[in-house]
């Protein structure tokens, strides 16, 4: 129990480190593009998602992710590229969506598992639409504050409803390509650590 315990937190420690190692480099967690800024951060908290939930039972760890994820959101969007990253200086916007969708990666990954037991069709699956799912959290959030926002950004608060789907569509498409590719290739490393535990 105890060491299942301290590999669960070993596990946990080093995703969270990669989530802090990329949103600190810049270009490399956060890339300005389209006026406001394409995340990749979502992808390891995806695969920490999926992964840590297999080996340790259920959300729990989608949604510490996800917070960590918007943590650094938050911490960025003081040092902003664009206008528009100045959104995500309010926590509600740049942390609850990021929980939410850390939370909602596992429910994601457990239904799609069931209808596609074909892993080469189902991870990609599992990426898009854990992707879109971040799209759609963030985006509701920000247009249930429009009002507030609107304040201060005029005519850019309009703007960025049309700018974070083309947005969302960038982070789709590098969670399937990267994502899926570093998944399944940890899925082999487990198979193959299986057979050679047996």
């Amino acid at each position: 129990m105890r060491n299942e315990k301290v590999s669960e937190m070993t596990l946990l420690a080093m995703f969270i480190a990669i989530i802090i190692v990329m949103g600190m480099i810049p270009y490399v967690g956060f890339i300005p593009i389209f006026g406001t800024t394409v995340t990749t951060i979502h992808v390891p908290v995806i695969i920490g998602a999926i992964y840590g939930g297999k080996r340790f039972g259920g959300a729990r760890f989608g949604l510490i992710l996800g917070f960590f994820f918007g943590l650094m959101s938050l911490i960025r969007s003081f040092l902003p590229f664009f206008p528009l990253d100045v959104l995500f200086q309010n926590p509600i916007v740049a942390i609850i969506p990021r929980i939410l969708f850390g939370g909602a990666t596992w429910y994601i990954y457990v239904g799609i598992t069931k209808l596609f037991k074909q892993e080469t069709w189902s991870t990609p699956i599992i990426f898009a639409l854990s992707t879109l799912a971040h799209t759609v959290l963030v985006l509701g959030v920000i247009v249930l504050n429009l009002g507030f926002y609107r304040e201060f950004l005029g005519q850019l608060a309009e703007f960025l409803v049309l700018v974070l789907p083309i947005n969302g569509t960038f982070e789709i498409l590098v969670a399937i390509i990267l994502g899926s590719a570093l998944m399944i290739r940890l899925s082999k490393y487990d198979e193959q650590e299986a057979i050679e535990n047996q």
